[in-house]
């Protein structure tokens, strides 16, 4: 009987890989910065021969998301407005106020009657300080209208005709305005018709009208 070494021969190592004829460069690793993390992108079926493989050096960047832009801040360039105070809002959450919403005595216009009943001076006065009185402390509102009828006893020297004389004396505030009542000014401003109008004599005023950016005024003679 024959030994497996007598049917195949002797066994023998192959011999070593020859010598290089270039040295091998060495290799020197330094720190970097990072590189993102990654993952396949698919993995090759098992055992399915029909599926090709992939690349297996493709990957994908898997997202992180506390990485990126996020909102952003408030500051220059956010399209949030500010709240805070600025040169149209002094901090008390309104604008300024729009100057046609109050009156401006320096616009006031007298419009005098120069005809028909008229009073004398004093009388009339007295008209005006009870109507302002009356107003004291009320704020008038834009549409607002007051007004007082006061029948006077006269004879026909204080007041011209005949009849019951009275004083009508008004004010109306204009759309979009609004004032709140000082009776100082209020008699101020009735007075105008009195002491400019029928300027020659305290005998015979007529009254007028006085026209403001928001108030009209009145103060009249007239009879039932």
């Amino acid at each position: 009987m024959t030994t497996a070494s007598t049917q195949h021969g002797p066994r023998f190592a192959p011999p070593p890989p020859p010598p290089l004829s270039v040295p091998i460069p060495e290799i020197t690793i330094k720190a970097g910065p990072p590189f993102p993390t990654v993952r396949p992108c698919a993995f090759p079926g098992e055992g399915d021969a029909s599926e090709e493989e992939g690349d297996p050096d493709e990957t994908c960047r898997l997202k992180n998301p506390s990485v990126g832009p996020g909102p952003e801040a408030p500051g220059v360039g956010s399209p949030h407005p500010s709240t805070g105070a600025g040169p149209e809002n002094p901090g008390n959450g309104s604008g300024p106020a729009d100057p046609s919403t109050v009156p401006n005595p320096s616009q006031n216009q007298v419009n005098c009657y120069n005809t028909g009943m008229w009073s004398l001076q004093e009388p009339m006065i007295k008209a005006i300080e009870r109507f302002c009185g009356g107003l004291k402390g009320q704020t008038l509102a834009a549409g607002d209208y007051r007004e007082k009828l006061e029948d006077l006893t006269l004879s026909s020297q204080q007041i011209g005709g005949t009849g019951n004389p009275r004083f009508v004396s008004s004010i109306e505030v204009k759309p979009g305005c609004k004032w709140a009542v000082n009776e100082t000014s209020c008699r101020a401003e009735l007075r105008k018709p009195v002491d400019q109008c029928n300027a020659g004599s305290a005998n015979r005023k007529m009254g007028g009208d006085i026209f403001s950016n928001c108030l009209v005024w009145r103060i009249d003679t007239s009879y039932e």
